[in-house]
Order: C-alpha cells, then structure tokens, then sequence
C-alpha cells in the first residue's frame, strides 16, 4: 500500500488547520527529497523548509547541488547545517542584480482614527483592507488619494 504524502498529512494530522497541515505536508515532501542527507532536520525554521521545496520544485537542479554540498561539508551542527541550507538556497547575489522575487510581497497594519487598515503590497498589486466601504467614497477623492500615493511612490 503506497500511501501519497498528502494523503497521509490530511488522515494523520486531521485535526491540524489547513495551514499547519500544509507546513507538515511540506516538510514531509522536504524529508522524502533529503532523507538521510539532513542530521538536523528537526532544527530546520519553517520558512527555510518551506523555501527549500519551493526551490526544488522551481528548480530541480538545486536539489543534486545541496546534496553534493551537504556530503562534501557533513555539518556538525544544527547551525552550520542550516548555515548551508541557507548559502545553497540564496546563493551570493551582488547588490546592482539584487532584485526582490516575482513573489515577493510586504504586509503592514496601520492604526488609523477609522480602524485597523491592513496593507498588503506585491507584484503589481497593492491591497488596503478597511472595515469601510470604499465604493461609498466619492471617485474624485479616491483617484486624488491614490494619485497621491503613486506619486510619493515615485510611480
């Protein structure tokens, strides 16, 4: 009986959010790719895991390349370990080509007099979230606030 890791998440960790069973669907695929090849796998912060499938998936060659790094390095500790994981998942990048990822995204919460406002920005989308009802605004002073944004953004 052959039993898919995602299958196995959903029955072994029912109770468990859809997120959390997400993570631990993720970190299963990442131990079913690296195995053995990992001695501290339980150190592993969950972004870097989360990454490090991503990675694989995207780019399938990387995986061949940690493994010959992790033999030819055999980390000591959970540190250096994850020191490596980091160096072969976000190789060297001089600063003029340092540009963010296709999924890079910034989220700020902001206190305002009329609530919370939640901000989410990412490529080639900025998102405000308001309990209010911005189709009640008046267009004109909706487009002069967002002219205004654009502008102190340079855009």
């Amino acid at each position: 009986m052959n039993i898919e890791v995602s299958e196995a998440t959903v029955t072994l960790h029912a109770s468990a959010g859809r997120q959390k069973r997400s993570y631990i669907g993720h970190f299963a695929t990442l131990m079913s790719l690296l195995g053995t090849k990992l001695k501290f796998p339980e150190a592993i912060p969950r972004a870097l895991g989360l990454g490090l499938v991503k990675a694989f998936a995207e780019t399938p060659r990387l995986r061949s390349q940690l493994d010959v790094v992790l033999d030819s390095h055999r980390p000591d500790s959970a540190e250096a370990e994850i020191a490596l994981l980091n160096q072969v998942l976000t190789p060297a990048v001089s600063p003029d080509t340092a540009r963010p990822s296709a999924s890079s995204r910034t989220t700020l919460k902001l206190n305002r007099k009329g609530g919370q406002v939640k901000v989410t920005g990412s490529k080639g989308k900025v998102e405000l979230r308001m309990d209010r009802d911005f189709g009640a605004v008046d267009a004109r002073k909706l487009e002069a606030a967002v002219r205004a944004m654009l502008d102190q953004l340079g855009l």
